[in-house]
């Protein structure tokens, strides 16, 4: 979000009812709130700037037609990066983007599934806040 104090950022739950209920200054938060995370996951899955782009894009179209049945909010993070993951490894196996449907994407993510990219983001987020050479160290295991 651009240059908001910390107590005027709305929360991500804040941001989906908003959305839910048409709001299209949210949805555009929403989106800046967590593009970044779905961009470096395609680029992770071996994409250029441009497949990673279209993922992204297909990936947020996706969460739009199935945020009225979004159950974990809080999850969003994990639920958006086993999207990402799942639509990355599509376009590379393809080579093409293809427009994701709700019964081809099967968003119905298994708990265990979105508690292992829960963590996985958790690691990942604390890993970038270490300094350089812990951070190198960290990675070389």
């Amino acid at each position: 979000m651009p240059n908001r104090p910390e107590a005027l950022q709305k929360t991500t739950q804040q941001l989906v009812d908003a959305c839910r209920a048409g709001d299209e200054e949210a949805w555009c938060e929403l989106v800046a709130k967590h593009e970044r995370l779905v961009f470096s996951i395609a680029r992770c899955e071996g994409l250029s700037a441009e497949e990673a782009a279209d993922v992204t894009q297909s990936v947020f179209v996706a969460l739009l037609r199935q945020l009225d049945q979004l159950r974990e909010v809080d999850r969003i993070d994990a639920w958006l990066a086993v999207v990402a993951r799942r639509t990355s490894w599509r376009f590379r196996n393809s080579r093409r983007l293809e427009v994701l449907t709700t019964s081809e994407s099967n968003h119905d993510i298994a708990p265990d599934e979105i508690a292992v990219v829960a963590t996985r983001l958790d690691v990942h987020r604390a890993v970038e806040q270490l300094d350089d050479p812990c951070r190198t160290l960290i990675r070389a295991l």
